[in-house]
């Protein structure tokens, strides 16, 4: 990809991974409505909440206009590394903080809290991700 795309994109190069911005013309999104929350909105039951967002209005069963009056967002970082021990990859949702490899993982097995899941002996870590192979266009 040309350089000028990937910079739009927000491309963190070390972690290889995209932040784009809500505003991007191609692949921009909604926010989520709460308060300094800037994750994606998933417009379903009405309210365009993120997922981390809804699950604490839909926990607290209080009404949507409540919840908005006093909701912030709860900063606790947008990556970090893998909760498997020795693993090189980062994740994405503080909910499951295991990469994208050991969450699919996790949902193949079963196995239903990150404590059991990352103790389990046919858990492995994983190498950092390689740059992408496909040649870069001119």
């Amino acid at each position: 990809m040309r350089p000028d795309f990937l910079a739009g994109l927000g491309w963190d190069e070390e972690l290889r991974i995209a932040r784009p911005s809500p505003d991007h013309p191609l692949i921009g999104y909604r926010s989520c409505v709460v308060r300094n929350c800037v994750s994606p909105a998933h417009i379903a039951g009405g309210a365009p909440l993120c997922s981390t967002c809804r699950k604490r209005w839909l926990a607290g069963g209080e009404p949507l206009e409540e919840f908005l009056a006093t909701a912030v967002r709860i900063l606790t970082g947008t990556d970090g590394s893998c909760t498997v021990p020795g693993c090189a990859r980062v994740w994405r949702s503080y909910d499951t903080p295991v990469c994208l490899s050991h969450m699919e993982q996790k949902y193949r097995l079963g196995i239903g809290s990150i404590e059991e899941f990352v103790v389990d002996p046919r858990v492995r870590p994983k190498l950092v991700l390689e740059p992408c192979g496909v040649a870069e266009l001119p």
